[in-house]
């Protein structure tokens, strides 16, 4: 009998696509929540036979890969210049992992040479393994909660085992700190400082699984990044984001969450390569808020958004 409360998440980069790069209990642990697999997916075909008599035909399974999806605290790596323990994940998602020991973690999207995944996943007493995966990540600041980070992924299909759960994994001891006024400055839109309620980025990479002769994997083939923003309306004389809708007019957007060195994430788009749209009155506690649509675009390329971790 298996406890539903007791999962274990293992990830590590792939030197090889698809060849299992033995993630461990002490190096690549992911400390996670909401955690869900789908050890079998893919596609059926049925034999559609002609008898003498009712009744089905049997379904054959033609594809077969697995999925997984999970949340991941948005921290720091504990100090200056040391990547996080999600770190991994990130590159699993099309970015680059880019080090400057003792100054910062920097990731920014890439266009080609992405990283694959060795995924493992324990259900109490069951263990499933997941290579080559890749997958997308979206980040959500909401006032008053702690940031996170919603991943989800689609690999091969490895082995599915009998196998006991570690008890002992290594996890990051960087703590989270809330969304507030003190841990979240400064945030900028469009040159403009608002009062903040809520930012979701979303890279919504475009994951592929192939099933071929001679090729089986997951690829990324696009992204679209894109997000959501709800803010205090300011007066159309110090903001007009509704002319700015209007217009498709680009700006830049940065915000920092967290201000003591190795625990300080900077979130940043390429320099007027944000769009607005789909501005609506919104209202939270009686007061007039703005709910905008947000897309980015690359500038020089492969820039939409960087990742600081310093």
């Amino acid at each position: 009998m298996g406890l539903k409360n007791r999962r274990l998440l293992l990830a590590k980069v792939e030197t090889t696509y698809g060849t299992d790069a033995a993630p461990t209990k002490v190096a690549n642990a992911i400390l996670c929540g909401s955690l869900e697999i789908n050890p079998i997916e893919g596609d059926k075909v049925q034999r559609n036979l002609i008898r003498p008599y009712l009744g089905n035909s049997q379904d054959i399974q033609v594809t077969t890969y697995a999925t997984a999806s999970f949340e991941v605290e948005l921290v720091g790596g504990g100090a200056a210049g040391t990547a996080p323990q999600y770190g991994g994940l990130l590159q699993g998602c099309g970015f680059s992992e880019t080090v400057a020991a003792g100054v910062d973690v920097q990731y920014l999207p890439v266009s080609t040479g992405m990283k694959s995944l060795s995924l493992y996943f324990q259900a109490d007493g069951i263990k499933h393994v997941l290579l080559g995966a890749m997958g997308s990540v979206s980040f959500d600041l909401v006032s008053a909660k702690l940031p996170t980070m919603k991943f989800t992924f689609t690999g091969l299909l490895g082995t599915i085992t009998d196998s006991a759960i570690p008890t002992d994994p290594t996890y990051t001891a960087v703590i989270p700190v809330a969304v507030s006024t003190a841990n979240t400055t400064p945030t900028t839109l469009h040159g403009y400082t608002p009062v903040l309620e809520s930012l979701t980025l979303d890279m919504a990479n475009d994951v592929k699984y192939r099933s071929l002769i001679n090729d089986q994997r997951v690829i990324i083939t696009d992204r679209k990044p894109k997000g959501s923003i709800k803010l205090d309306m300011p007066t159309l004389a110090t903001k007009d984001f509704f002319t700015i809708a209007k217009n498709a007019t680009l700006g830049t957007l940065a915000i920092q969450h967290g201000q003591t060195a190795g625990n300080i994430i900077v979130l940043d788009s390429a320099i007027n390569g944000v769009g607005i749209s789909g501005v609506k009155y919104a209202d939270l506690d009686g007061i007039d808020q703005l709910a905008m649509d947000l897309s980015f675009v690359p500038v020089v390329g492969n820039d939409e958004i960087k990742l600081t971790i310093k």
